[in-house]
């Protein structure tokens, strides 16, 4: 491999995968600091990792390579995968490459939040499912992609909620080890059942399990909805910084989180940002006008609002999620076909409309059909600063109490002693 054309001339690569394989069979541990010394020749009292990027950058460059690599190798059997700061053996296996090339194509769609997309996705996956039927993976995968339909529109929500808490026990069956099985589980826990103790149990033997988990996005979104939004957002932005590629999703979900956590401008900007990365993301240009109207800039919301009904657009009309937008200045339309599509993304719809245009019952009405239906972030909702008018009502808070989640810090501060 090192003596392949791709290797021939790049010393620092060549140098830094001998040295990381032999670590790996050696046994020994490798970290930053420790690459910076031996490739690099830095001086290790003097290396800072915020301020040499030498060592993320010639990984990504190593990432880069070894995959150009097995394109151009193809039949090799004993493949390497670099992974921060080791690298693993992979021994070949067509079925499972297969079902792994599958997979990463339906993690794909997943990030598109298009339920079109969502269950072609799901389609894929039931493909795998057919041959590695106790492939826990798999099953963490659709009980992902339910969830997500659940929150972007692509069916009901309780119905998805419990195929995704399916998902997750059979996941847990074959892998009872596996973090990201444990994340799954913890995901239902949260928003199917509202058991928030046991969901932080879950979430957090995931996480000794596989730190990688902290970055998922259910348990950002747990973070979000019960009153830790500046945390989830912490975590979203080391990811991000961590990142070898753009990753739009994750930064509209950290423009999401920035304005729930009251930070408004770092958010608009964050969005703003996610929109340059993918400029067909409907859900961050549907914030980014609720933004823009917080802010009195009624223009501007319209326009961006009228750019993201747009892009939902691209789902078909029949689905759930279609309708979510129309509802943004109260149209007729959305009215009626939120009332034929109880419980999922048109209860947004509804919920903002009614608090933009002061109509109090038909908000509340919207909150609590959703909670009716388990829509899996509605806990999330009532924490946005928009919604902040429907605490001084009794039967706002009374709906939220339903969850047993203490009000957000912002709600007991207002109230009456």
């Amino acid at each position: 491999m090192l003596a392949h054309p791709l290797f021939a001339r790049a010393r620092v690569l060549r140098e830094l995968l001998a040295y990381l394989v032999e670590s790996k069979l050696a046994g020994r541990k490798v970290n930053e600091s420790n690459l910076a010394v031996r490739i690099f020749d830095k001086e290790s009292l003097s290396f800072h990792p915020y301020k040499h990027a030498n060592v993320r950058v010639q990984f990504r460059n190593l990432r880069l390579k070894l995959e150009a690599y097995y394109l151009a190798e193809p039949a090799v059997k004993v493949k390497f995968r670099a992974v921060p700061y080791e690298v693993v053996f992979d021994i070949a296996d067509p079925a499972m490459a297969e079902a792994r090339r599958m997979l990463n194509e339906a993690r794909w769609l997943f990030e598109s939040r298009f339920p079109v997309d969502l269950h072609h996705a799901i389609g894929l996956v039931g493909q795998i499912v057919e041959r590695h039927p106790r492939w826990a993976p798999a099953m963490v995968a659709l009980n992902q992609l339910h969830i997500s339909i659940a929150v972007h529109g692509g069916g009901p929500p309780l119905a998805n909620l419990r195929l995704a808490e399916t998902y997750a026990d059979r996941a847990l069956e074959y892998e009872p080890d596996d973090g990201l099985a444990n994340a799954a589980k913890a995901a239902t826990e949260a928003f199917l059942h509202w058991r928030w103790n046991r969901a932080e149990e879950l979430f957090d033997r995931a996480m000794s399990l596989h730190p990688g988990v902290r970055h998922e996005s259910w348990y950002l979104a747990y973070l979000t909805g019960t009153h830790r939004a500046s945390r989830a957002a912490q975590l979203m932005e080391d990811c991000l910084c961590a990142s070898d590629r753009p990753w739009p999703s994750l930064q509209t979900n950290l423009g999401i989180t920035l304005l729930v956590a009251r930070r408004t401008d770092e958010a608009a900007r964050e969005l703003l940002r996610a929109g340059k990365l993918n400029p067909e993301d409907w859900c961050g240009l549907a914030w980014l006008g609720v933004h823009y109207w917080q802010k009195g800039e009624y223009l501007k919301a319209a326009y961006t609002q009228a750019r993201a009904l747009a892009q939902a657009r691209r789902s078909p009309p029949d689905r759930y999620f279609d309708m979510s937008n129309d509802a943004f200045f109260g149209s007729r339309k959305a009215t009626r076909l939120s009332s034929e599509h109880r419980g999922g993304v048109s209860e947004v719809g509804t919920l903002v409309a009614g608090v933009m245009l002061r109509q109090w019952d038909r908000a509340i009405g919207a909150v609590e059909r959703m909670y009716e239906n388990r829509y899996p972030l509605v806990h999330f909702f009532a924490t946005v600063p928009l919604m902040d008018p429907l605490w001084e009502h009794p039967r706002f808070r009374a709906a939220y109490e339903q969850t047993g989640l203490a009000l957000p810090p912002h709600v007991k501060r207002a109230l009456p002693a």
